[in-house]
């Protein structure tokens, strides 16, 4: 198998899609509470008032 002849590559790609996966994650998390934040100020989002 794949794991048997190539380990280290093998961790390495498990490390980058987790790696991709945590930051889209925390830019969803972080936008998400932005819009919100913004949301109970009335502001918009773009930065003018409603």
């Amino acid at each position: 198998t794949l794991t048997e002849r190539r380990p280290l590559f093998v961790i390495f790609v498990t490390f980058v899609i987790l790696t991709i996966f945590y930051w889209v994650m925390k830019q969803i998390t972080l936008g998400l509470k932005l819009r919100l934040h913004y949301a109970r100020h009335g502001l918009d989002v773009m930065g003018t008032d409603l």
